[in-house]
């Protein structure tokens, strides 16, 4: 087992003697397609999706774009900033996952904070959305099966950000 890309020398030293890899992946590096890339270009087998599609499913904005040309209906969203802004939105970064960097805002103030905060310590293109009020799910889909479905229980008034979903544990 190796932590990449921490452990990459010592990976790439045994890399053409495995017959398969099953990444047990989180994280950049990992759920972006990085290292399945980097497994495909070295032409090892692995239990994975490819990694177009873990790029794809990575970038909101693509995402979003594609999900939208099969008819399924997305929220209002723009990677402008110049877009004019009628508040509840959720303001995120375009990439990345485990709702990191997710806030609500309902004014200005909140707003131009939470796009400062993503410019300065997450260095991506902010997402502006418009806020879906309801409830929230969850349903994974294995093998084209979906599984039972998960309801996200919280405050209607709280996001299920990043904190939420790994360190508020009662």
């Amino acid at each position: 087992m190796y932590n990449l890309p921490d452990e990459l020398q010592a990976f790439l030293e045994h890399a053409q003697s495995y017959r398969l890899v099953i990444p047990l992946i989180h994280g950049e590096w990992g759920e972006d397609g990085k290292i399945v890339a980097f497994l495909e270009m070295l032409e090892v087998p692995h239990l994975y999706s490819s990694s177009e599609v873990m790029m794809q499913c990575m970038n909101k904005h693509l995402c979003n774009m594609l999900v939208a040309s099969m008819g399924i209906p997305v929220p209002e969203y723009s990677l402008s900033l110049a877009t004019q802004i009628q508040f509840p939105r959720i303001i995120k970064p375009n990439h990345g996952g485990s709702s990191v960097g997710v806030s609500c805002v309902n004014d200005f103030t909140q707003f131009f904070k939470a796009v400062a905060i993503l410019k300065t310590q997450i260095h991506d293109q902010v997402l502006i959305q418009s806020y879906v009020e309801g409830d929230e799910v969850s349903v994974s889909v294995v093998n084209g099966v979906a599984l039972p479905i998960l309801s996200i229980i919280k405050d209607p008034q709280e996001v299920f950000d990043y904190q939420m979903k790994y360190q508020n544990h009662p």
